[in-house]
């Protein structure tokens, strides 16, 4: 990469001034742009919310007769996560008995203990680690499926119940213009 001659073009207040002011009348424009382009956008979400026709993902739609402004419809589109309820995973695992079949072992380092040991090597009684066990999906799901196959209805065995209550949907909505 070559070398800058920053000398070359000196950032002169005759130059730094007026895009300095040019800079802050631009942004004081966005700024009052996105907060009207976010009021609108709750009232779009608002009429979607109480008109529009919901689909088969739980989004609602309106579609316009004609195009407005090169838009067909418009939808407050339904996003869906699904994340572990780690306490609730952990408390199942624990009372059938499989906990540690779907953890894994977590390394958490100390810093100001490693630090230290990594300077005075000589002290092996140094801790610099500690160890957790982390919940791991996958291996509920592993133990989940076998265990329908092979042990429903035994003890211990994961239940629909069981998997359907670790793991929590969290609903968001998005405001979509469909050209």
């Amino acid at each position: 990469m070559p070398k800058l001659n920053r000398a070359a073009r000196p950032a002169t207040e005759d130059v730094l001034e007026p895009l300095l002011m040019e800079f802050s009348e631009h942004k004081k424009m966005a700024d009052q742009l996105n907060d009207r382009l976010s009021a609108v956008k709750a009232r779009l979400m608002d009429i979607l919310e109480r008109r529009g026709e919901p689909d088969e993902r739980g989004s609602l739609w309106i579609h316009l007769p004609n195009p407005v402004a090169g838009f067909k419809a418009v939808k407050r589109e339904r996003r869906v996560a699904i994340r572990l309820d780690e306490d609730r995973a952990e408390q199942i695992l624990r009372e059938r008995g499989c906990y540690e079949e779907c953890t894994d072992a977590v390394v958490t380092l100390d810093g100001a203990d490693l630090d230290y040991a990594l300077r005075t090597l000589a002290d092996a009684d140094i801790k610099v680690a500690t160890y957790r066990q982390a919940i791991n999906d996958d291996k509920i799901m592993q133990r989940y499926y076998y265990d329908k196959q092979n042990r429903k209805g035994e003890p211990g065995a994961l239940t629909d119940v069981d998997v359907d209550s670790m793991f929590v949907e969290n609903s968001s909505w998005a405001f979509k213009a469909i050209a």
